[in-house]
């Protein structure tokens, strides 16, 4: 897989006014907190196409938008991704807002201008959230050694597929089994035909080429960051190896495809 940093958490950030929309993608990617903003929508309507496409760990959003207003997106995101995250950042500080918010659980309500100070503690207290979900899928593996090697195949295979996105550590996760990397390795590759590596690289690669495919307002580097590939030549390199083109060829021969403008030269340098 290459080498590579821990895996950022992915943000959907909804607002109209695209102003303060690019100055909020802005402050959340620097303030160092591993989020990375996905995507952007302007309204309710183009941000639920977005959550079901990206799956977003966090979604931001103004309340006061056309078309689907920020409390009503929350609602329809709150009963189909009860696992997301949610910010409202707003000018309106209307209680009755700010009770509907709690209804679907949002994790913070502030006010524009918004502070650094007061966008840091509340993308802060996210991460505490979304780090100890991902403490838990570790936990959910099974403590010591299993009886046999297709239990251990089927406990690394959920795994896998729970957290193909993100960086997976098969040295933490054979510790945590009781048994050798070695091991490990040659009970999945046993039951499952093929490497975990090989897995992990498989499932990316097939999640990339339906965003590549159905999402063309995302370019190469997103998609590979989306898939857990956060250097764009070496996402271009594997998907070439697997699927034959580049990720921008892969997209411009698709039916209706839009091609991004990456060359296939600049993607895959030598």
């Amino acid at each position: 897989m290459g080498a590579e940093s821990p895996g950022r958490y992915k943000v959907l950030l909804v607002e109209d006014e695209q102003w303060v929309r690019k100055g909020l993608r802005r402050r959340i990617e620097e303030l160092g907190l591993s989020f990375e903003v996905a995507a952007e929508a302007i309204d309710g309507i183009e941000a639920l196409q977005l959550l079901e496409e990206l799956a977003p760990d966090l979604l931001v959003t103004d309340i006061k938008m056309p078309a689907m207003d920020g409390i009503e997106l929350i609602k329809n995101a709150f009963f189909a991704y009860p696992g997301m995250a949610a910010i409202i950042v707003s000018g309106h500080g209307d209680f009755e807002y700010a009770r509907k918010a709690m209804r679907y659980e949002v994790k913070d309500f502030l006010l524009k201008p918004v502070s650094d100070e007061a966008l840091a503690e509340a993308l802060a207290s996210v991460r505490m959230k979304l780090d100890a979900r991902k403490e838990e899928a570790m936990r959910a593996l099974p403590r010591g050694l299993l009886s046999n090697q297709e239990e251990v195949a089927q406990a690394l295979e959920v795994y896998i597929r729970e957290n193909f996105r993100r960086e997976i550590r098969l040295g933490e996760i054979s510790e945590r089994l009781g048994i050798t990397t070695d091991y490990l390795s040659k009970a999945f590759k046993k039951y499952a035909g093929e490497t975990p590596l090989r897995r992990i690289i498989r499932l990316r690669i097939n999640e990339a080429k339906q965003l590549l495919a159905s999402s063309p307002q995302l370019d190469v580097r997103t998609v590979g960051e989306l898939v857990g590939y956060d250097d764009q030549f070496y996402f271009s390199r594997v998907f070439k190896s697997h699927v034959g083109v580049y990720p921008s060829e892969f997209r411009g021969r698709r039916p209706g495809g839009i091609g991004d403008g990456d060359s296939p030269v600049i993607e895959g340098p030598a």
